[in-house]
């Protein structure tokens, strides 16, 4: 059985399964998402989300609407 070590944590914990690039596990002490990143030797690296859904949550237009001293 594999093992690595969680970037988050720093424990040694225990890779099961098929280990590829680009995998994600989480780290059974830390419960952090982590992503291998090479498998010779195995390195986890913390899991990055390309979730554009998160985009559509933030606020761009952040200009204050009770500050209305411009003409429309």
């Amino acid at each position: 059985m594999a093992s690595a070590v969680c970037p988050s944590c720093g424990e040694t914990i225990k890779v099961t399964g098929q280990v590829k690039i680009g995998r994600y596990i989480t780290c059974p002490i830390c419960d952090e998402m982590l992503e291998i990143i090479d498998v010779n030797p195995i390195e986890l690296d913390w899991a990055f989300y390309d979730d554009e859904d998160d985009e559509d949550d933030l606020d761009y237009d952040d200009r204050d609407d009770d500050d209305d001293d411009w003409d429309h």
